[in-house]
């Protein structure tokens, strides 16, 4: 299978498909293209940018690809071979290059329970801290900031019941993937 990833900037990360032969799982629907047959094309619209062919017994086809431009680098490859994936099986890999990351994900833990949790950021600029902050309001925890030192502007810290403090870990787990995460 030969996939482009068609980059589009916007406010959200798409997952890079998942590719099994001639099955191509995205955004999470299937497609599955077995019974194309070589020569042939099908039309099937968003987020396939282009007709799906297969020729010479391989599939071809261009998908759109968001990714979130608070994570990503302001210059991205012009190179179209940097997002065509030759491929067989397994996840296509992210093409876009990201941010260096200037925040700290800090999680405080005592007797085995989660007390805290230290966010070190830049100003909030980057929608994973905005994310973040927010859902630990949604769980009903205490927040509070003050001025970082030179390096981080803000230092937030969360404090709360565990349970409630677990949750909002595993949510930080999933936003921080790029970022550095200490514990």
């Amino acid at each position: 299978m030969a996939i482009i990833l068609s980059p589009i900037a916007c406010g959200k990360d798409d997952e890079p498909p998942l590719i099994n032969d001639d099955v191509i799982t995205y955004r999470g629907k299937h497609y599955d293209f077995t019974k194309l047959v070589d020569d042939a094309e099908i039309e099937i619209g968003e987020p396939f940018l282009e007709p799906v062919t297969r020729r010479n017994g391989e599939i071809h086809c261009k998908l759109q690809y968001m990714y979130n431009w608070d994570t990503s680098e302001d210059y991205q490859s012009m190179d179209w071979s940097d997002y065509t994936f030759p491929f067989v099986s397994g996840r296509c890999p992210c093409p876009i290059k990201r941010r260096k990351t200037d925040s700290e994900l800090i999680p405080v833990a005592r007797d085995g329970q989660l007390e805290s949790i230290t966010l070190k950021t830049q100003p909030l600029t980057h929608t994973s801290a905005r994310d973040f902050l927010n859902s630990c309001a949604t769980q009903g925890l205490d927040i509070e900031w003050q001025e970082g030192d030179a390096w981080f502007n803000r230092i937030w810290t969360v404090t709360g019941p565990s349970d409630a403090l677990m949750t909002v870990a595993k949510k930080a787990r999933e936003l921080f993937s790029e970022w550095r995460f200490y514990g």
